[in-house]
């Protein structure tokens, strides 16, 4: 079972500083592995804060960041850093959407995977309809680790399309494609990995129903490694 959840709050600064705002927010995912007493339970939480500036045509925001995973339910690694992100409307039906962050990363146990990450995405958002609309997700992340055969590059390509359906219904279909080339051998495998990465998500949320201003989702993510021709899915509840 796959749960997750995140809430965001936006205060206003008056005065000559109108046009900011503060944000702050979190994020929570847990995968709880019924029958295995917690050995594989997978949980992460995120926190960011930081200022926003709105302009004519969208906001900009400089975020402070931190996530803290735990697996088997021990602490397994942490990081915090910077986060800058910019949302911009072009002509009457294009939203483009920015977003950049570093983080250094510590583990607890596996130092030999101590390292930093950068990641950078756009999301460029085409309005079909006042009920529809069609994404196109890119996204480049540069892993570098203190082991060099677990730094890597990874390449993200994924298409959302999101429509109101009748009965207060609302269907988001997201299928995309992740490539992680990692630059050294494996000194255990002695090869070179290469991960080709297929993800599905499909998610249908009630939006005439708000239960303490969530809006209820059933969401079904499906995962196959290529490369290593692992498989995975299932379905999940979340609340957006």
């Amino acid at each position: 079972m796959i749960i997750t959840g995140g809430g965001e709050y936006r205060y206003p600064l008056t005065g000559q500083l109108s046009d900011m705002r503060v944000r702050g927010g979190g994020a929570l995912y847990r995968a709880e592995y019924f029958g295995a007493h917690g050995k594989y339970d997978d949980m992460v939480a995120r926190i960011y804060a930081g200022p926003q500036y709105i302009f004519a045509k969208g906001n900009a925001s400089l975020l402070a960041v931190a996530t803290e995973r735990w697996y088997g339910n021990d602490p397994y690694n942490w990081a915090y850093g910077p986060r800058a992100e910019v949302n911009v409307t072009i002509g009457e039906h294009v939203l483009m959407q920015a977003g950049i962050e570093y983080t250094p990363d510590w583990y607890h146990m596996q130092t030999f995977q101590d390292g930093h990450l950068l990641t950078g995405i756009v999301t460029t958002n085409y309005v079909i309809s006042p009920s529809s609309y069609v994404a196109l997700i890119t996204g480049i992340s540069k892993e570098h680790d203190a082991s060099p055969d677990f730094s890597n590059i990874t390449y993200r390509i994924g298409v959302g399309y999101q429509r109101e359906l009748p009965m207060g219904v609302t269907a988001y279909v997201e299928p995309d494609l992740l490539l992680a080339d990692y630059t050294d051998p494996s000194p255990t495998f002695e090869t070179t990995r290469r991960d080709r990465l297929v993800r599905l998500q499909l998610t249908l949320s009630k939006r005439d129903w708000r239960l303490a201003g969530f809006v209820p989702s059933l969401s079904y993510n499906y995962t196959q490694d290529i490369s290593r021709s692992c498989r995975g899915g299932g379905w999940n509840l979340k609340a957006a």
